[in-house]
């Protein structure tokens, strides 16, 4: 073996021990409680190591909205991630880092999955491995671990990281997101308008099954399968689940045309809506004072360039970031006072007008709502039932705010305006 083979097996072998001193230096510091990154999530800035001062997330205020915004989206409107994109693309927000300049589902996913936002980050959560199945199947890789798995949250380090939302807010969009994959029609063949919601006595959840191609539907508990191949622990018997579905319709509709609770959800309506405003103003304040900073910030620029202190270049490209953000930020003002015009513009709907509205919602609910709407209907007001084949037990409450602004409109008559 020659003097060359030698050398490049020493080289291999410090190669090696620098990487693990590495590795153990990351770990030593993270569990420490410090930043171990170089590029921090959305909604913040990574300021690095000054001195003895370790690097830190610091909030990013304009991104720190949009996070929050998207948030609120999917947790309080329960819509899809593909529609969030479309609205930031409606508004003009760009993500940190894309040629094509709009989000990507996969970029939103991961967005709502990162717990840096509720205040804890995470080190050591995954390990590169070597694809399987790799896209591309060149004979030569100069990195052969292009791929990643998560680790077992035991070793997981948490960072503490400054908070953007609430961990309510955070669980409600998880819910939310998990519910429109359950629901979405790619991943169903049959209808079942209580999927996700119903479960069996044993504690475990019943799923709808249509023997003989659909003929016959039915909620069988999942208990089943987890036991496959050795028998069911659970006894139950399937829930006729075309029965089922139209009982506790019958019950929601009930009680979302019962003008007595109508009266009652209107007034709570009308209150929330008069908090979620205040709330907006705040936001709106905040939005509107890092305008005037970016404001302030040009006109330093304009001096800078006036003094011959930065080049045209420079100035041009400065000018052409703070005019970006300031746009951004000025279509999300927009989009607040929207929504506070709209809280304005509630006027409280007379007794007799919520009766006739009742009569109203009463046939549209029976009549005129597709498979869709009801469906949507029961996942915003149900919280679970508990399904036996004589007898079913249905808990959760009805949000006017949630359902009827979404589907059932009413216009008094008289009045040029329109009410919840």
């Amino acid at each position: 073996m020659g003097s060359g083979t030698y050398q490049g097996l020493f080289a291999e072998y410090e190669r090696a021990k620098i990487a693990d001193r590495f590795r153990l230096g990351k770990l030593r510091k993270a569990k420490e409680g410090n930043v171990v990154t170089s590029q921090a999530p959305y909604g913040y800035d990574y300021i690095p190591k000054q001195g003895s001062t370790e690097g830190y997330y610091k909030i990013n205020k304009q991104e720190a909205s949009v996070v929050k915004m998207l948030f609120e989206w999917i947790a309080n409107e329960g819509i899809t991630i593909r529609t969030a994109v479309k609205r930031l693309q409606e508004m003009g927000i760009t993500p940190r880092r894309s040629k094509r300049g709009v989000w990507n589902t996969s970029t939103l996913t991961n967005l709502f999955r990162n717990e840096t936002y509720i205040g804890t980050a995470h080190y050591n959560r995954s390990i590169a491995i070597i694809p399987e199945n790799p896209i591309k199947k060149e004979k030569y890789k100069r990195v052969k671990k292009t791929s990643r798995k998560f680790k077992p949250e035991k070793d997981w380090i948490e960072i503490p990281a400054p908070k953007i939302i609430d961990k309510d807010l955070f669980d409600r969009a998880r819910e939310q997101l998990k519910a429109n994959y359950a629901l979405c029609a790619r991943n169903r063949k049959n209808e079942y308008l209580l999927a996700g919601k119903i479960y069996c006595m044993c504690g475990r959840k019943r799923t709808g099954e249509g023997p003989q191609q659909g003929k016959h539907l039915y909620y069988r508990c999942t208990d089943r399968v987890y036991s496959f191949p050795l028998p069911p622990s659970c006894k139950e018997r399937g829930v006729n689940a075309r029965v089922a579905d139209v009982l506790v319709w019958q019950g929601i509709s009930g009680l979302m045309s019962d003008p007595k609770l109508i009266k009652e959800q209107v007034k709570r309506y009308i209150s929330d809506k008069q908090v979620s405003a205040g709330n907006s103003s705040n936001e709106k304040d905040e939005l509107v004072r890092e305008i005037e900073r970016l404001r302030k910030e040009e006109n330093r620029y304009i001096k800078a360039y006036g003094g011959e202190v930065i080049s045209e270049e420079q100035f041009k490209d400065a000018i052409m970031d703070l005019n970006s953000r300031r746009a951004v930020l000025e279509r999300q003002v927009g989009h607040l006072e929207s929504q506070k015009q709209e809280a304005d513009d509630i006027m409280l709907p007379t007794d007799q007008e919520i009766d006739e509205f009742c009569e109203a919602a009463r046939f549209v609910l029976n009549n005129k709502l597709n498979f869709n709407k009801k469906q949507f209907m029961v996942q915003k007001s149900v919280d679970t039932i508990i399904g036996e084949q004589r007898r079913l037990r249905v808990r959760g409450y009805l949000s006017g705010k949630e359902m009827f602004n979404n589907y059932v409109k009413s216009r008094s008559e008289c009045r040029d305006r329109w009410f919840a």
